[in-house]
């Protein structure tokens, strides 16, 4: 119990210790150091022993050691070894951590090989890791976890390998070895690393691991033109910043289908760029949709960063359509030019009309010779066609968008703002008639629709058709009356007449005319109307001589 007290004692004030050196060095930590997830003594028994230099064609026998530090990356990796015949030799997992060593805060790399399946034929040897050519290398092993210990650590003669042999302790199918350390004077680390395990045999299996750097500030990357979700026209020019100080070693501009698919580059290069051009980019075979565009960039150290945007590729303007008037409709009053002028990258649309032969053309709306705004399913503009002769006219609607795509329609129509003629020339007003009567009179309109003669009173309640029709009747017949029978009675003929104009935006209202006259059915004289003028007619005249009309 007073050994663990001491021993927490000492880490605690260790870990002080390195905190207060921390805070006036005040430079970043590297990926996980900042949210450094558990803190660990490794090798708590003094005195203390430290790792021995190897340099660059050297060779060590590798002390245990054992300092305090505190690992920022605990890695499992599991491996196979394979014989060439295709059967499996050995099993296991890597165990990769990183640390910073207590006092002088560098990155350390441990290597463990564990979790060793039982019963294979495969010895293991040696590991072997890489990239530490531009760093001084002190090696050791770990006391604690394991059971093997490496008898000899030897560096290449370009110092970028550092190799550690188990030949008098191979790590048996089983087994598991100790910790075997490299410590550097790296400030950082980073992917990129390797770790070689080899068999007694010769095979052996290559393991992704870290590398130490100098540097832990990934690219700078930034796309400044187009924004996200910004039309992109043909070409376009991509502007931004990929930059490194510590050097680049190759940046890429590239996009991919925004539904998802492989990325394509569109340019790339390895000078840095600085708020300038990144790309032109030819959409040319590209389809129109929504589409990622990423940077993405890698500094000499390894280190990568990127940034993704999505845009809207532009080919052709989305939705256009004039749903009134149609081609050939017959108009008057205020009209409502109505449709859909939609586009995701929208600039504006104009609405003119012409009149033969359709070369000078003047907006229907003066105060708005041009609109910015899209509409979709409802007028986008109105014209005022009691300013304008009767007569043909082609109404001309364009629209287009920011990258210059277009759609655009051309309706020639009938503005007709004149009513119909209507009118009954025979039989007279206030006449008296019997049997079948000729009317003869005029329903006629450039643009009829139709006409109808009808009449009213006697016994019947509303308008009785005689006769209608659609096409015109100019001083003629226009219909014959049978008036047989009928109660003798006054009568009212009514012709109505209709045109084809669509009206103030309603197509339900048109131009209408009526003309209305009285007639009698029955003879003159008839006094009592029994259809026959005889002496009840002379009594009746009698009966009522002298009188006067009020």
């Amino acid at each position: 119990m007073h050994i663990f007290a001491m021993s927490l004692i000492l880490g605690i004030h260790i870990l002080n210790k390195r905190r207060t050196a921390m805070l006036k060095l005040r430079r970043g930590v590297h990926g996980l150091r900042d949210t450094v997830l558990a803190m660990l003594v490794l090798g708590c028994v003094s005195p203390l022993v430290f790792g021995v230099p190897l340099a660059p064609c050297g060779a060590v026998v590798p002390p245990e050691e054992h300092p305090t530090a505190y690992v920022i990356v605990d890695d499992l990796v599991g491996f196979e070894i394979w014989s060439a015949g295709g059967a499996l030799l050995y099993q296991g997992v890597l165990q990769v951590r990183i640390g910073r060593m207590d006092g002088t805060d560098k990155v350390t790399f441990l290597y463990r090989i564990r979790d060793t399946q039982d019963g294979l034929n495969g010895v293991l040897t040696s590991i072997d890791t890489t990239d530490f050519a531009a760093f001084t290398t002190d090696v050791s092993w770990r006391a604690g976890l394991g059971t093997q210990v490496p008898d000899l650590a030897v560096r290449s003669c370009d110092g970028s390998t550092v190799g550690f042999e188990f030949n008098t302790n191979p790590v048996y199918s089983g087994m598991e070895a100790k910790f075997v350390e490299v410590e550097t004077d790296a400030d950082f680390y980073a992917p990129g690393g390797t770790a070689t395990l080899r068999l007694s045999t010769g095979e052996s299996v290559v393991v992704p691991t870290y590398k130490p750097v100098t540097d832990d500030t990934p690219p700078e990357v930034a796309i400044t033109s187009p924004g996200p979700l910004d039309c992109v026209c043909n070409p376009t020019t991509i502007t931004g910043t990929v930059n490194a100080p510590e050097g680049l070693a190759s940046w890429a501009v590239e996009y991919a289908a925004g539904g998802g698919g492989a990325w394509v580059t569109i340019n790339s290069g390895t000078t840095p760029v600085i708020n300038g051009t990144l790309a032109v980019w030819d959409t040319t075979p590209l389809s129109q949709g929504y589409y990622l565009l990423r940077v993405s960039a890698e500094n000499i150290v390894g280190l990568t960063s990127s940034t993704t945007i999505v845009v809207w590729v532009d080919k052709v303007f989305s939705s256009f359509e004039v749903r009134f008037p149609d081609p050939g409709d017959v108009i008057g009053g205020n009209t409502c030019v109505d449709g859909t002028i939609w586009d995701h990258c929208f600039d504006s649309y104009t609405v003119e009309y012409a009149p033969p032969p359709y070369t000078n053309y003047n907006p229907v709306d003066p105060g708005n010779p041009v609109y910015y705004s899209t509409v979709i399913n409802d007028p986008f503009a109105h014209w005022d066609t009691t300013t304008v002769a009767d007569g043909p006219y082609r109404l001309h609607v364009q629209a287009q968008d920011t990258c210059d795509n277009s759609d655009m329609a051309r309706h020639d129509v009938i503005v007709d703002n004149t009513p119909p003629t209507a009118e009954i020339t025979s039989p007279e007003e206030c006449g008296y008639l019997t049997g079948t009567i000729t009317v003869i009179g005029t329903a006629n309109d450039a643009n009829l629709a139709s006409w109808s003669l009808q009449y009213t009173g006697g016994d019947a309640s509303g308008w009785v058709t005689i006769a209608s029709g659609s096409s015109p009747v100019i001083n003629n017949v226009l219909g014959y009356w049978n008036t047989s029978d009928l109660r003798l009675c006054a009568y009212t003929l009514r012709l109505v007449v209709r045109d084809s104009a669509v009206l103030d935006c309603n197509h339900a209202l048109h131009h209408w005319t009526e003309y209305h006259t009285s007639v009698i059915i029955g003879c003159e004289g008839d006094i009592d109307m029994n259809g026959v003028i005889d002496l009840s007619d002379l009594a009746a005249l009698l009966a009522n001589y002298g009188q006067t009309c009020p």
